[in-house]
């Protein structure tokens, strides 16, 4: 009795962790699919896109992502990205492509090309279609092979939202060693979507911000 009853319970334990460990969540690689000016970029495997076909495009750009798990959404979730003073703002942005960090990075593919404001403005991802009132946690990842650099990021609701996360990144020859695959992110942890299954992140830099790619999941 006592044999058949630690066997339900461990395996009860088991199927506890394996949900737990397969989470959904939406990972995003500023990967340059196709592009009609910069070499492409390889897309990170298992990663959604954020990219366009030319270098420069004036916001708001929106991407849609389908299949994301009902972790982090009831349908698909619409992220529109755009850069100005103000969200919705219509500055111009581009995406582009370093080619390979040759750092040993786990995440290369997500290192290797970034977007960003064409002018020092703040840049802002709006995520629709979450599960309203859910709490999230957000990553996010930044660097330069070329430059160093700073970039904060911030929960935003008509004004800033708690504390900014920051990154100060390193161009590749002060890292050439390092394969941790976080060690240019940061996360926000405990972001709730409002009413409407609204979140928005507002970014910004000592340049024009930066962002690589991106992880948003629930928080646990």
């Amino acid at each position: 009795m006592c044999n058949k009853l630690c066997v339900a319970i461990a395996l009860l334990i088991i199927g506890f962790f394996a949900v737990e460990g397969t989470a959904a969540a939406l990972m995003v690689d500023a990967g340059l699919a196709s592009q009609t000016n910069q070499t492409p970029a390889a897309l990170q495997a298992g990663w959604r896109s954020l990219a366009w076909s030319s270098g420069n495009v004036a916001g708001p750009y929106a991407f849609v992502y389908a299949d994301v798990g009902s972790d982090i959404a009831a349908g698909s979730v619409t992220m529109t990205l755009s850069a100005g003073n103000s969200i919705g703002g219509q500055e111009t942005m581009c995406a582009r492509d370093r080619g390979s960090t040759d750092t040993g990075f786990q995440l290369d593919d997500v290192y290797r090309d970034f977007v960003n404001p064409n002018n020092k403005v703040p840049m802002w991802l709006k995520f629709e279609g979450l599960i309203p009132g859910a709490a999230y946690d957000f990553k996010s990842y930044a660097f330069d092979k070329n430059n160093d650099g700073n970039v904060t990021f911030v929960q935003w609701n008509g004004s800033d939202i708690g504390t900014a996360a920051s990154i100060d990144y390193k161009k590749s020859t002060a890292i050439a060693s390092d394969t941790d695959p976080d060690c240019s992110s940061a996360t926000l942890e405990g972001l709730f979507a409002d009413s409407d299954g609204v979140l928005i992140m507002k970014f910004a830099g000592t340049s024009a911000p930066k962002v690589s790619g991106f992880v948003l999941s629930r928080s646990s």
